[in-house]
């Protein structure tokens, strides 16, 4: 089956007469004094006051009654755990701005850095002060990345080196970092989604002032040997290296940091709290705040201290324990299996070492987002990219940079199980993908 997409074209800028920008602010305000507006899709580009999806709709989305929830797309966030979820019911309880110099304040911070000190223990660091809270893995990422171009402004070390299929909080970072002089640089992968070592040896050197690639990639689930690569960049230059830990954490067995530099970890991925997410810098001079105020975070991230948050992420690091990965990973070995022996596709990246709960796979002649409709509709829940660019039209950057043309690209869904996740659904999205096919 043929089927096109149109790409994004590169259009010039718009130049707009004077009473055209008028019309414009006129309709402006009309939107800014009554936002509930209907709207033709998603991120509607006419006006960024414009919920999505359209305003009619969302009462009717809000009651909308789920029958069967068979849910797989864990990559985009994992299900809160009942033990975090009590824990932020307890916190919330408490009455007090950790950063009050009073006993109800201090009881509150209390909380904060118990369970700091606890999560650097599991990440394998014995200084807790190497731990900076943030809002979100993006807001972790553009911290470090743009702080250590920040504080280098002036340095004549401008080149730094990523992987064109990292996360889009790691690659735009990069890009816009062009505008103040720094040099773009992309180590090339292979179609396992492994980074080329030999080219990265070739273009680390002298210049490089910091190096990010991520640990497991969101769509294809490939572990990259992250600690091979720091040496790598380490044996021929100074530059920082920084790894996105996002997806890592809850999918790959004892994860530690190691000596790196600098690593992402994002709670909502493993079961923590939507909202709250973990910096590790080893040498916290080495990078510049992005947001100033207060002295919060040793002075590297000021805000008041999300204690209701921070508390609940460190019992999403105690459950860890209970994590049964061998058995999740015999779960999507079997869904392979059962993929490969009744569909015609491809699994992506499978000889690679992949997260034990990622499938993605690519269905020859399928549209790979009405398969996901399809499936929605029955109430089993997939899907095709990383949810940060699930509204793209163009084809996954991902799924390009190891090498699937635009048409398998589009073709491709992503299965990610938890530690919850059981056969019978399992089977029963065999079945139900077997019926899209027989419509």
């Amino acid at each position: 089956m043929a089927f096109e997409y149109s790409k994004k074209s590169e259009k010039p800028r718009t130049t707009y007469s004077q009473e055209k920008i008028k019309e414009l602010k006129r309709e402006f305000n009309e939107i800014a004094a009554n936002p509930i507006v209907k709207c033709n899709s998603f991120y509607s580009a006419y006006s960024p006051l414009c919920p999505s999806p359209n305003s009619g709709e969302l009462a009717e989305l809000m009651e909308k009654k789920i029958e069967r929830f068979i849910y797989l797309d864990n990559n985009a966030t994992h299900p809160l755990l009942d033990s975090v979820r009590d824990k932020m019911t307890e916190m919330a309880k408490f009455i007090g701005n950790p950063s009050s110099k009073h006993l109800a304040g201090e009881r509150v911070r209390a909380y904060v850095e118990a369970a700091r000190s606890n999560m650097a223990n599991h990440i394998g660091t014995d200084d807790s002060s190497r731990l900076f809270f943030t809002a979100s893995g993006s807001e972790s990422n553009n911290t470090f990345i743009k702080g250590v171009a920040f504080k280098n402004i002036d340095n004549d070390k401008k080149e730094i080196i990523t992987t064109p299929y990292e996360h889009k909080a790691v690659l735009r970072v990069v890009e816009y970092l062009s505008k103040f002089g720094f040099i773009p640089r992309y180590a090339q992968v292979d179609s396992n989604g492994l980074v080329d070592v030999d080219h990265l040896k070739s273009i680390v050197n002298e210049n490089t002032l910091l190096v990010s690639i991520m640990s497991s990639n969101n769509e294809v689930g490939t572990v990259l040997p992250v600690h091979e690569y720091y040496n790598i960049v380490k044996e021929n230059s100074d530059a920082l290296f920084h790894t996105d830990m996002s997806q890592t954490i809850g999918k790959v067995p004892n994860v530690k940091v190691g000596e790196l530099d600098a690593a992402t970890i994002t709670g909502h991925k493993f079961g923590g709290p939507i909202g709250i997410s973990i910096l590790y810098v080893k040498d916290r001079d080495s990078f510049d705040p992005l947001i100033h105020g207060g002295n919060q975070e040793f002075n590297k991230r000021a805000g008041t201290y999300n204690s209701i948050f921070i508390s609940a992420l460190n019992i999403a690091f105690e459950e860890l324990r209970f994590i049964k990965y061998k058995e999740t990973a015999k779960l999507r070995d079997y869904l392979d299996t059962k993929l490969l022996e009744l569909f015609d596709c491809n699994i992506n990246c499978q000889l690679a070492t992949r997260m034990v709960n990622t499938t993605s796979v690519t269905f020859k002649g399928v549209i790979g987002d009405e398969l996901i409709s399809f499936l929605s509709d029955e109430g089993i829940f997939i899907s095709s990219s990383s949810a940060c660019t699930s509204h793209e039209k163009n084809p996954s950057h991902v799924l390009k940079a190891i090498g699937l043309t635009d048409e398998e690209a589009y073709s491709t869904v992503r299965i990610s199980l938890n530690r919850y996740t059981t056969k019978e659904e399992i089977d029963l999205f065999i079945n139900k993908v077997r019926d899209f096919y027989e419509r």
